[in-house]
């Protein structure tokens, strides 16, 4: 099955045009942009650079990812639990698929939103490593960290971040 990321069929002068090369180089690529994005679940969803890791406890983690080629589009949403616990140290979030060694340390990757405290606090996603990235609020250029987003982390709060980038 053919798809975006390879290399297209060089249609040389004489060359008998079957149904085999139309899907391959038509309806395949058509029907990789066309599919359902893909369920993806990290484990863990949040790691700390140093300190003590969160424990996500009962919190629930929803994640879906979609492949275009090599570029990556993702989505992530953690509702914190009444067991949350914060652990130490600014938080890192999983991405699905290792970035491309075009992006590094500090180069943008998503955006989202913290909704703590019946406000919502506008942050970024940076690279960090080949599979992470980590938070900034963008109000006051400060890491997410395990202190909370400007108020202690609760149960109910969520953390909706998005993005896209290429993968290795």
């Amino acid at each position: 099955m053919g798809s975006i990321n390879y290399t297209p069929r060089d249609w040389a002068s004489g060359l008998l045009v079957t149904d085999a090369h139309l899907d391959t180089e038509i309806r395949d690529p058509f029907t990789q942009l066309q599919a359902a994005w893909t369920a993806w679940t990290p484990s863990p969803a949040l790691t700390v650079i140093s300190g003590t890791n969160p424990t996500m406890g009962n919190s629930t983690v929803v994640g879906a990812t979609h492949q275009i080629g090599k570029t990556i589009l993702w989505r992530l949403r953690i509702t914190l639990g009444s067991t949350f616990a914060a652990g130490s140290g600014t938080y890192l979030v999983a991405l699905p698929f290792s970035i491309n060694g075009i992006l590094s340390n500090e180069d943008p990757v998503g955006y989202g939103q913290v909704l703590a405290g019946g406000t919502r606090r506008a942050i970024q996603v940076y690279v960090y490593s080949a599979t992470t990235g980590f938070m900034v609020r963008t109000s006051s250029e400060a890491d997410l960290t395990a202190s909370g987003p400007g108020v202690a982390w609760a149960a109910g709060q969520v953390i909706t971040v998005m993005g896209v980038y290429q993968s290795a």
